[in-house]
């Protein structure tokens, strides 16, 4: 019986160092290796649907040369709208006839050369070649005239934007309002005689 009993014993040993190693062999080998498997394959599958995404179609490459098209289109039309500084009597000239039109009368009309100077030393892009002049304009007129006025604005040859707007109720002038507010010219940053 003791070498049966020797022998069953060797066999549990012997079953018990392996399903150590077995156990040993999963935890610390195997079972490691197929989650970093899985991540693996998880990024694999990231990278598929980037890629995928990424994907363009001759459709879109010509709609998109199209939107080219058109914002190189706006740019110039905005470009030449964009008045020379020796233009700027002649601009001012346009916007009070614009405003004649309408029965509107300019009290005062003047330019805040510091917003010049400021948009200068401002400037984002060094090489733009334009600078930003507010102009502050006082007149006087129906106020349904005023909203005709504005509406023209872009009917002018060159770019205005509208700043701030004040209108002013005065008893010695009703029904009519005056009305304060600050058009926004863009110049370009060389004379007209430079080109």
């Amino acid at each position: 019986m003791t070498g049966m009993a020797e022998t069953l014993k060797t066999v549990l040993i012997a079953s018990v160092l392996l399903i150590a190693v077995c156990l040993g062999w999963f935890f610390f080998f195997y079972h490691p290796k197929t989650s970093r498997l899985d991540i693996v394959k998880e990024e694999t599958q990231d990278l598929v649907f980037k890629l995928q995404s990424l994907r363009v179609t001759e459709a879109q490459v010509f709609a998109l040369g199209k939107q080219v098209e058109v914002i190189k289109n706006d740019i110039k039309l905005l470009h030449d709208k964009v008045i020379f500084k020796d233009d700027l009597p002649a601009a001012i000239k346009e916007i009070k006839a614009s405003g004649h039109k309408f029965g509107l009368k300019f009290l005062n009309i003047i330019p805040d050369y510091a917003s010049l100077i400021n948009s200068k030393e401002n400037e984002q892009e060094p090489n733009a070649g334009l600078l930003k002049l507010i102009v502050h304009f006082k007149l006087q007129g129906y106020y349904k005239s005023f909203g005709k006025f504005l509406s023209s604005l872009d009917k002018l040859p060159f770019y205005i934007s509208l700043g701030e707007v004040r209108i002013v109720y005065n008893d010695s002038i009703h029904p009519q309002v005056d009305v304060l507010f600050d058009g926004v010219l863009f110049l370009h940053d060389r004379f007209n005689s430079e080109i």
